[in-house]
């Protein structure tokens, strides 16, 4: 008598685990866009910690063709007796003083916000501007602001 044989069961194919590889990439993504928000936002508050910690006084002026000029042309005035200068503060406050005479004379106050290499300045009176900054060795080491047909250049003092 012959034997008969059992079929030989071949192992079922488990379906490939796609929902589980969709939930970790996810995770993955997750994780990285929260390191990159972290890291960012670290960097954007030092350099706002260094923009309050430092004096920022006019150093240098070009006019609207992009030739340099003496800064007492902007202010009219004998710039020895006239500094002017920025100041920003903790609550996201800038003043910024570029006119001759007495501080009070020339100061323009708002808010400001600040990204990678530009700092977008509102001002209290409705207008916006933006302030170029300038780094090296991830510090900023100048700020451009246009005021009055002038690119006026600060730096620390």
């Amino acid at each position: 008598m012959s034997k008969k044989r059992k079929p030989i069961k071949k192992p079922k194919k488990k379906p490939f685990p796609v929902k589980k590889l969709i939930a970790a990439i996810v995770a993955v993504l997750i994780v990285a866009a929260l390191v990159v928000f972290i890291v960012i936002t670290s960097n954007i508050q030092r350099e706002k910690d260094a923009l309050k910690s430092t004096s920022w006084i006019p150093y240098s002026a070009k006019n609207a063709s992009g030739d340099q000029v003496e800064l007492n042309e902007i202010y009219q005035t004998k710039y020895t007796n006239y500094q002017g200068n920025l100041h920003f503060d903790d609550s996201n406050h800038f003043e910024l003083w570029l006119s001759p005479g007495v501080s009070d004379d020339g100061t323009h106050t708002g808010t400001y916000e600040l990204f990678d290499d530009k700092l977008t300045a509102s001002f209290d009176d409705g207008t916006k501007s933006d302030f170029q900054i300038t780094k090296q060795d991830n510090q900023i080491t100048s700020i451009e602001v246009v005021y009055d047909k002038y690119t006026v250049t600060f730096h620390k003092s």
